[in-house]
């Protein structure tokens, strides 16, 4: 919570007058930080505020997508900011890998049979063409 924040509250609710929040508000989170000797740990914040985070939600959704071969790994890598071989070997440590599902190939015996009838086309194709241009 900043400082500001913290002045609002407790001057509405009665526990601080406004001149007193007045000077709160001009307190920054660093220099409280600088203080009371937490400027490290108020770095080390920031830099993990700064870190880029996917929804989690969306990702644990991409990644079931992903172990159901639906989704590629660039996607999550998008997702996550990280590299597609980051992602595969994450999720290949954690014993998620892409399923292949089987593909119903259709042989020649599966096919319909043969032989469409094209002469009333032909007869079609004759009745539309103009007499000088035959």
């Amino acid at each position: 919570m900043s400082p500001a924040i913290a002045a609002n509250a407790f001057e509405q609710a009665g526990y601080i007058d406004a001149g007193t929040a007045q000077e709160w508000k001009a307190v920054s989170v660093s220099q409280l930080a600088v203080r009371f000797g937490w400027s490290d740990q108020y770095r080390a914040l920031q830099a993990d505020a700064d870190q880029r985070r996917a929804p989690q939600r969306l990702l644990t959704r991409a990644i079931r997508g992903y172990a159901e071969g639906v989704l590629s790994a660039q996607a999550i890598a998008t997702l996550r900011g990280v590299t597609p071989d980051t992602v595969v070997t994450e999720l290949r440590d954690a014993g998620i890998v892409p399923s292949s599902p089987p593909i119903a190939w259709a042989g020649p015996d599966d096919l319909p049979a043969g032989g469409a009838d094209l002469a009333d086309l032909d007869n079609d194709l004759r009745a539309t063409v103009e007499p000088d241009d035959r």
